[in-house]
């Protein structure tokens, strides 16, 4: 069994949503409504695909950068965001597919709802204020500067009562003779609670998992309570300092454990293809439903 949060929230939204995503999708089935599932899968809607765009500017680029003693600053990466933005645009209104450029379609455009222009302008002005509050906060800048390794979206992988659980900070930061931080930054025009839980989890995969061969020594005794933890908000401008308590740690271990097991639960003995998606209950929300790409093949 595999665990991440992603599906962890999923599953807790809509099981059906859950099993169409991380079972039914498959592109090396012969099967082509599993093929479709993959395909739908991989659609994103506007809002987040602005979010994607700062992700990937921010982790492909600048951190890079700044990791090899050339900081990027905030015009170029205007510069790169708006070809990616452009291009991207391009070709989400075509319905064309792109494996070079991991876009592969708005959301919107598959069903029907072309984004109007004033959408798309909205979009770009967040994707800017995102990169300029990025560019504009001393804290998180001395952070990533201060660090002697910078390492953006990494997978940590890691064993937890049995259950292999993943997890992708979007920057850890590495220090001599000091604990390592790590920042999570979300692209939200209102973000609802905070997201210590989330945060826990790197910290818990960062301690946990073999260390990679490209990380600094870690100190002696390191435990995920001595990671520093950091959410930035960069369309609020807002930073959160995060501690998780070794108690809190172990309340998340107990929910992947619970959760992997209502997963497992979910899915029964039969093996993966001969599960269908009405073995599994669809949300009775359709606010959850507004967003799910699978609409049209558990409709």
């Amino acid at each position: 069994m595999s665990w991440s949060f992603s599906q962890h929230n999923v599953f807790r939204s809509c099981q059906r949503q859950w099993f169409f995503k991380n079972k039914y999708a498959n592109t090396n089935s012969k099967d082509p409504i599993r093929n479709e599932a993959r395909r739908l899968a991989r659609l994103v809607n506007l809002k987040a695909w602005r979010g994607k765009i700062v992700d990937y500017i921010i982790s492909d680029y600048v951190i890079p950068s700044i990791g090899q003693g050339k900081p990027a600053d905030l015009e170029s990466s205007l510069q790169k965001a708006g070809s990616v933005y452009q291009r991207q645009q391009l070709l989400g209104l075509q319905k064309i597919e792109n494996d070079d450029t991991k876009f592969y379609g708005f959301l919107e455009v598959e069903y029907g709802e072309i984004p109007q222009t004033e959408a798309f302008d909205e979009a770009w002005e967040d994707i800017k204020s995102a990169l300029n509050t990025f560019f504009s906060n001393s804290f998180i800048l001395e952070a990533l500067n201060n660090a002697i390794i910078l390492k953006a979206q990494k997978t940590l992988s890691f064993k937890s009562f049995g259950v292999s659980v993943s997890a992708i900070p979007d920057v850890i930061c590495f220090y001599q003779n000091k604990a390592p931080l790590i920042i999570d930054w979300k692209v939200h025009s209102n973000p609802i609670g905070n997201y210590w839980k989330q945060l826990g989890l790197y910290s818990l995969a960062l301690t946990s998992c073999n260390p990679h061969r490209d990380w600094p020594p870690l100190p002696d005794g390191l435990t995920p309570s001595d990671i520093s933890l950091v959410e930035m908000q960069l369309l609020t401008n807002t930073v959160r300092l995060h501690a998780v308590t070794m108690d809190e740690i172990e309340d998340l271990e107990e929910m992947i454990a619970i959760s992997s097991n209502e997963m497992s639960l979910a899915t029964g003995e039969k093996a993966t293809k001969q599960l269908l998606p009405v073995d599994f209950p669809s949300t009775d929300y359709s606010e959850v439903c507004e967003f799910c790409p699978f609409k049209k093949l558990c409709w």
